[in-house]
């Protein structure tokens, strides 16, 4: 695969919309429904379809995070990728710190 036609992947899983696969859960429940009827779908993030005993549907994603990471591992320059990747990274930062406990017994008062 070029790394070019990878980069275009890539940014599809990053960036791609979900709104088809959200059409596809609903043409799945109703009755006539036919394969040929996802034709002209995008499902390129789909990565697994279920269905629930009770007639639900579940509908999985590509994990667009990984996908960002990725894309960086590409050394791809993108400015719109290197802003959410470090918003995300910010923000899995600032969770960590909130769940550390703090711990003033070890604290010395001088």
């Amino acid at each position: 695969m070029s790394k070019t036609k990878r980069r275009r992947m890539l940014e599809t899983l990053a960036y791609g919309s979900d709104n088809d696969a959200i059409a596809m859960m609903f043409m799945l429940g109703k009755p006539g429904f036919q394969p040929g009827d996802l034709d002209g779908l995008d499902l390129s993030r789909v990565t697994a379809v279920s269905h629930g005993k009770d007639g639900s549907v579940s509908v999985s994603f590509v994990d667009r995070y990984r996908a960002l990471q990725a894309l960086e591992n590409e050394g791809t320059k993108n400015p719109t990728s290197e802003a959410i990747y470090a918003a995300l990274r910010k923000s899995c930062q600032e969770m960590e710190m909130k769940d550390e406990p703090e711990d003033d017994a070890d604290e010395e008062t001088v």
